[in-house]
């Protein structure tokens, strides 16, 4: 057995690798330091609270789980292990423990989607308890959000189709680019037997959505357990900045812990893993989207943005070109491949591009479109191609002052010629 103070120094050292891992943002060798360091002094809350969030972004959720509660026992737990507890217990069945997670959600920052949770956890065939539920909502616009997509979705797992189909028709026009809500009706609705239903959510002729109604099968029976992850899925991916990118990896994750196949928890993991700096636990998460995911799409999106973070522009650069290259590809694709070679200062590449986003795009171009072909030409040497586009640009928004002053300078510096 080695001395104390040799047992001392391998503690510090490990704790020490951790926190050099942390700040390289290499999730994995931080948690594994952290674990040793953990295991040494079991009641160090300021190690526990280290270990806990590296746990998360590694996707070490025994290591998550011990850390929890070592804080727990010191009283400092933060505010978002009460959602992973309340996945924990679900999934154990235990209800003492599903009650206090509630009770510790309602008590804290997360308290809007209280209602929402114990509307899940009523009888969803009893209309009036989810109702009822759902009642303590009132009064705050961010509750009433949540439980207004709650209630769609409740009424569709309790057997209230012809209802909660009228909510997800109002509300996905009001909101187009709710994709995750989408899904999970569709999902739901498919799992109901509603299968027609269900494919009127997923237009065919919308990328993001067209995957999924092509993969929709008989869809997914709703329970509380998936309910109350894509109740989670859908906050994550509303936090998008960085100050909240901790809260969003523990929304992503337990919502893993509740629905192990839903792909759209590894999405809303890895943006939120690449917002709060750690795009290498962002790739890790994203490996573990299959390629017949219909999330694919997505995620090479947000795997470009994370190889970009990790500094791998080449990488992305390459994932891009195929993005840009596949079938169906569309007016974004082309500009996201535009963008990054002009990041790389491939100027004549990056103006076919943006060319290709226009011609994609067809009379919906817009005038942002005009200023980028313009700039990739006009850096490019093609100064009279470049001014047709700058004009083009300020034709269409003639009030702004980027596209203003970008033709203006231009101009400047290629004495106003054609």
């Amino acid at each position: 057995m080695l001395p104390a103070a040799a047992r001392a120094d391998d503690n510090l050292a490990a704790y020490l690798r951790a926190r050099a891992a942390d700040a390289e943002g290499s999730e994995r060798a931080a948690a594994a330091g952290y674990a040793t360091a953990l295991a040494a002094d079991p009641a160090n809350a300021e190690l526990a609270i280290r270990a806990y969030r590296a746990g998360l972004a590694a996707g070490d959720m025994a290591l998550a789980r011990r850390a929890r509660g070592v804080l727990e026992s010191a009283g400092v737990v933060p505010a978002d292990a009460a959602l992973i507890a309340l996945g924990d217990a679900l999934n154990g069945g235990d209800a003492a423990k599903i009650n206090d997670a509630v009770k510790a959600i309602a008590a804290g920052p997360f308290s809007f989607l209280a209602p929402s949770i114990r509307a899940w956890l009523a009888p969803l065939n009893d209309a009036g308890a989810v109702n009822a539920a759902l009642d303590g909502a009132r009064g705050s616009a961010l509750a009433s959000r949540f439980a207004d997509h709650t209630r769609l979705l409740t009424d569709i797992a309790g057997g209230r189709v012809a209802t909660g189909m009228t909510m997800a028709r109002l509300m996905t026009v009001s909101d187009p680019g709710a994709i995750s809500l989408r899904v999970a009706a569709a999902q739901m609705l498919a799992g109901a037997g509603q299968r027609e239903a269900a494919l009127s959510l997923l237009p065919a002729d919308t990328a993001t959505l067209a995957p999924y109604r092509a993969a929709l099968g008989s869809g997914t029976p709703a329970t509380a357990r998936i309910g109350i992850a894509w109740l989670y899925i859908q906050l994550a991916e509303s936090l998008g900045d960085k100050r909240v990118a901790p809260a969003a990896v523990a929304l992503s994750r337990a919502a893993e812990t509740l629905d192990p196949g839903n792909d759209r928890a590894r999405l809303a993991l890895a943006r939120a893993l690449v917002a709060g700096g750690v795009p290498k636990a962002a790739l890790a998460a994203l490996d573990h989207i299959p390629p017949a995911s219909p999330a694919t799409a997505e995620a090479a999106a947000i795997r470009i943005e994370a190889l970009q973070a990790a500094k791998r522009d080449v990488d992305a650069l390459h994932i891009a070109a195929a993005l840009n290259d596949a079938p169906g590809a569309d007016r974004s694709d082309a500009q996201l491949y535009g963008d990054l070679l002009v990041a790389a200062d491939r100027y004549d590449e990056a103006a076919r591009a943006y060319a290709t986003a226009l011609a994609r795009a067809g009379s919906d171009a817009d005038w942002t479109l005009h200023l980028q072909l313009g700039g990739a030409l006009e850096r490019a040497g093609q100064w009279p191609e470049a001014r047709r586009e700058l004009q083009m640009a300020v034709r269409l928004a003639p009030q702004s002052a980027i596209a203003l002053n970008y033709l203006g300078y231009a101009e400047l510096d290629h004495g106003g010629s054609p």
